[in-house]
């Protein structure tokens, strides 16, 4: 895979949510951020991994695909991921999800 850089695009907002916040303040008068506990689950199967970045291309292809292909993403992810499995039994992902409430 050639290594391409990726443009400035909205997914980097949503994954800032500081930003998403006071983005937010310009049309609500009250907005709070409400987190849910941290979280994470061990992967031991990089092909079901796979599996599941490929179920979801539709959602998020469009944010690399000036830069690479979603196919390219998939397998990048399994490259790497069975390279940690092999060293450690488990690629470990830790998820945080949150919502704002405005009013």
């Amino acid at each position: 895979m050639q290594n391409r850089r990726r443009p400035g695009g909205d997914l980097g907002l949503w994954l800032q949510p500081r930003k998403r916040g006071a983005q937010l303040r310009v049309g609500f008068e009250v907005v709070d951020r409400v987190d849910c506990p941290a979280n994470a689950f061990l992967v031991t199967d990089v092909d079901a991994l796979a599996a599941y970045l490929a179920s979801v291309g539709d959602l998020y292809e469009s944010e690399v695909a000036t830069w690479m292909t979603w196919g390219e993403v998939v397998e990048e992810c399994r490259r790497r991921a069975a390279l940690i499995v092999n060293a450690h039994g488990a690629f470990r992902i830790s998820t945080s999800i949150g919502a704002f409430v405005c009013r």
